[in-house]
């Protein structure tokens, strides 16, 4: 079931990157080891969204921690996280979740949203972006991703924007 409710996109990314930065305190010197660093590109002024607010804070936590932890494996001195929200050309809120880790071959890039895919290896289930994009498409949004191996990967996924 899903609970609708009127927000800002804003909103619910300041939720997510709220709930990161308490984790973030918690790990902080393995976090900023390494030149680790992100930042908010949000637009203020982008129209109201009918959404499942913890719906979406679970798709933006699910691209965030994915991007930290591809740092991990990452070749790149400064590991950095950019996240930007705008109202795109189709008039929807769309989000943009762009990380300098290692990036996807074109292979692992053409199944990564289906369940059981995971680029992590061992160490991912791969459901988390399966569900992502499930949660995206109920609120009739869509999710993708584009990648260049060794230069890291965006996330963009978009939501229409409420009428009323």
């Amino acid at each position: 079931m899903v609970h609708t409710y009127v927000l800002t996109i804003c909103k619910a990314l300041r939720k997510a990157n709220d709930e990161l930065e308490m984790r973030v305190q918690e790990r902080t010197a393995e976090l900023h080891e390494g030149n680790r660093s992100w930042q908010l590109e949000l637009a203020e002024d982008l129209p109201l969204i009918s959404a499942d607010y913890i719906q979406i804070e679970q798709v933006l936590v699910n691209l965030i921690r994915n991007s930290l932890e591809a740092f991990e494996n990452a070749a790149v001195k400064a590991r950095q996280l950019v996240i930007k929200t705008y109202l795109n050309d189709e008039g929807k809120a769309q989000v943009e979740v762009t990380g300098t880790g290692p990036g996807m071959d074109a292979e692992i890039l053409s199944h990564i949203f289906e369940s059981y895919v995971s680029s992590k290896g061992e160490k991912g289930m791969g459901m988390g972006l399966s569900i992502s994009r499930s949660i995206i498409e109920v609120h009739s949004g869509r999710l993708w991703a584009e990648s260049k191996p060794g230069h890291g990967a965006t996330f963009y996924f978009t939501l229409p924007v409420d009428s009323n």
